[in-house]
């Protein structure tokens, strides 16, 4: 059994209702919260962030240099997820996990999936980025030897490589692409991969339909955006800013461009998405249900610009 690892800081809603529909796709036992005093009532396997900050996690808040329109805290905290994760593994003795964002519902037990063919496992979509593809740990398994890896090359790079953060930044700046956040986790996830597929790591990209039991079935990349592996691969709901979503009982299945339907293994409801997780996790195809949600969000924003 693979354990499924959230992250998160704080109280949110929404953070219930995603540790509810993992619970129920994988169970109880194999679902981990790493938390705060916050969300300690959030998940039966909580465990306190402050007891798995590593020396080498430290050493990352300490050089960490802010290349992005997004806040600077926020941004250290998603490159040290991955210590804190590694130090949860070596606790536990585990070989392998799951990392999981607090935004991301699953609606398989992917704590059975045969994932040991690999070295690591997450979201690539090709784009015009520095590195010509972002790669995403929004769903990421990691085999522990392969966390030692990256966490030591993200280390290197703050410590020993700034000229790369600076050529990286410039380039996104003038291609005009820093809807990446610029700089950020996802950034140097992608310089990696690249790097260690020369040097014969073996990752499987969870973005490619994979073959299940005789189905073709994927991982969300990214519930508002028509991408998944490509840029505009599924069909897109523009009044709900999010893919469609179509539910056949208690599984989701997205529509490709071409028509044809494939299960989602999960679904990402990054960023403004999130306002639907609850429709999501109800298994809703009532588009009039999403659409008065969304509307709501929007006289609320307004509300709040005018005052």
């Amino acid at each position: 059994m693979i354990p499924i690892v959230y992250i998160h800081r704080g109280y949110a809603d929404y953070l219930v209702s995603v540790i509810q529909q993992a619970v129920q796709a994988c169970g109880e036992e194999n679902v981990y919260l790493l938390g705060d005093e916050a969300n300690a009532d959030c998940c039966r396997n909580w465990f306190p962030i402050a007891d798995y900050v590593s020396e080498n996690c430290l050493r990352l808040e300490k050089e960490y240099v802010h290349y992005s329109y997004t806040e600077e805290q926020y941004e250290r905290f998603c490159l040290q997820r991955y210590f804190l994760l590694l130090r949860f593994m070596e606790y536990h003795g585990w070989r392998d996990a799951y990392l999981c964002d607090s935004d991301l519902l699953i609606y398989e037990d992917l704590s059975n999936l045969s994932m040991g063919q690999y070295d690591a496992a997450f979201s690539v979509c090709e784009y015009p980025v520095y590195f010509g593809e972002c790669a995403s740990p929004h769903c990421s398994y990691w085999k522990r030897e392969s966390l030692e890896n990256f966490t030591g090359y993200i280390l290197d790079i703050y410590e020993n490589r700034r000229d790369l953060i600076e050529t990286i930044y410039q380039y996104h700046c003038e291609h005009k692409v820093l809807w990446v956040s610029a700089i950020c986790d996802m950034v140097w996830l992608t310089g990696w991969k690249q790097q260690m597929i020369q040097q014969g790591m073996r990752f499987l990209n969870m973005n490619e339909p994979l073959e299940r039991n005789g189905e073709s079935v994927v991982w969300d990349h990214n519930l508002s955006v028509s991408d998944n592996a490509r840029m505009g691969e599924y069909a897109y709901r523009r009044t709900l800013h999010m893919k469609k979503v179509t539910f056949r009982g208690e599984s989701p299945y997205l529509t490709r461009s071409d028509g044809k339907l494939i299960r989602a293994l999960t679904l990402h409801c990054q960023g403004g998405k999130k306002k639907y997780i609850k429709l999501l996790t109800d298994c809703s195809n009532c588009y009039l249900y999403y659409l008065y949600v969304n509307l709501i969000d929007v006289i609320k924003k307004r509300i709040l610009h005018r005052i």
